[in-house]
């Protein structure tokens, strides 16, 4: 009796199917294996939409305990918006960015930056500490009273992608800042100033000259 294999050694689990055949006195027994239940090759943007449909963060955290290919896709979802709603989450998340040497790049993942629920604790420090977020298109900072020029310069300084900022209610937002979002973030289409009473016609005047896709 000889025993034949259809597929590559010790690919998936050997089956024996009901077809035997006999010859010359001896059988022949085929082994089949059970098809695939994933290809290795699968494209990673295939994986990312799938993965879109993932709304529970528990679902996607499994998920990118699979395999490398899985967990790299799995990182850029979990950390495109992270919820920042307690001051101890911002700061831990913060001190993982600063560290040298990480698994991945987490500052480059993050798209849309909300800090409107921890808006009374930002500081400049903490601003600081997510500069290293230049792909963001998204930052909301209303409310971040303590926040000077100089953190939200440092914030903004590699955003060149930003389409969408709100800086309302936040006393340090003058035509210096506003200037400096005219030249470092010339994407922008969506900007919120409301309360903002230090501005003036002429800071105005540049963001809409040096962002032509502005609408509000």
């Amino acid at each position: 009796m000889t025993l034949t294999n259809n597929h590559p050694k010790d690919d998936y689990p050997l089956s024996m199917d009901d077809d035997c055949s006999t010859s010359s006195g001896s059988s022949t027994i085929t082994i089949t294996a059970p098809p695939p239940l994933y290809t290795p090759r699968l494209p990673s943007e295939l994986i990312l939409f799938m993965f879109r449909f993932l709304t529970a963060a528990h679902d996607l955290r499994s998920a990118i305990l699979v395999c490398k290919l899985w967990c790299s896709c799995g990182m850029d979802l979990l950390w495109s918006k992270p919820a920042l709603l307690t001051l101890p989450v911002a700061e831990r998340m913060a001190q993982t960015m600063s560290l040298s040497s990480t698994i991945f790049p987490y500052a480059n993942y993050i798209r849309r930056l909300n800090m409107s629920f921890i808006a009374p604790d930002v500081t400049d420090p903490m601003l600081i500490q997510f500069a290293s977020c230049v792909r963001l298109e998204r930052l909301l900072l209303a409310g971040s009273n303590k926040a000077t020029i100089t953190g939200l310069q440092r914030v903004l300084s590699g955003c060149s992608g930003l389409y969408s900022l709100d800086l309302s209610d936040i006393p340090a937002v003058t035509d210096a800042l506003i200037e400096y979002v005219a030249e470092k973030c010339p994407r922008l289409h969506t900007l919120y100033v409301g309360s903002c009473s230090s501005l003036t016609d002429d800071s105005i005047v540049k963001l809409a000259t040096s962002c032509p896709q502005l609408k509000r």
